[in-house]
Parts: structure tokens; C-alpha cells; sequence
């Protein structure tokens, strides 16, 4: 079953968090696979947000594929 909360996401083996992005004054989604001691991608979090909010605007529930 997946789980869908508007900075963390838990579906299909991976988890992604939404993160304060250390390098500026944006945010960074961080994915993990199930099972990994360390991210194997963090990457600027620029979709549907602006700077200071990272949560999406996505006008429409979320749903798992």
C-alpha cells in the first residue's frame, strides 16, 4: 500500500522526502530505495511550488499507478 503525505511519499520499494535543500534557499527531494542506508538521488525540488512552500499545488488527490 502506498502512503502520500505532501512531503513524503511511500510507494513501489522507494521513499522520497521533500528536504530543505542545503545549497540555497530552496528545497530537495531526497529518493531512497527500501532497504538502502543512504539516498540514491537528491535532487532541487522544483515542481508545483514556490521557494518558501515545498508543499506541491497539485489540485487533484494523488493516486498510486
Amino acid at each position: 500500500m502506498a502512503e502520500q503525505d505532501p512531503r513524503l511519499w511511500i510507494a513501489d520499494g522507494w521513499t522520497a522526502k521533500v528536504i530543505k535543500n542545503n545549497d540555497d534557499e530552496g528545497w530537495a527531494v531526497e529518493m531512497t530505495r527500501d532497504g538502502d542506508p543512504e539516498p540514491s538521488l537528491v535532487g532541487p525540488w522544483t515542481i508545483g511550488r514556490d521557494k518558501k512552500n515545498p508543499k506541491p499545488s497539485i489540485r487533484t488527490p494523488s493516486t498510486p499507478r
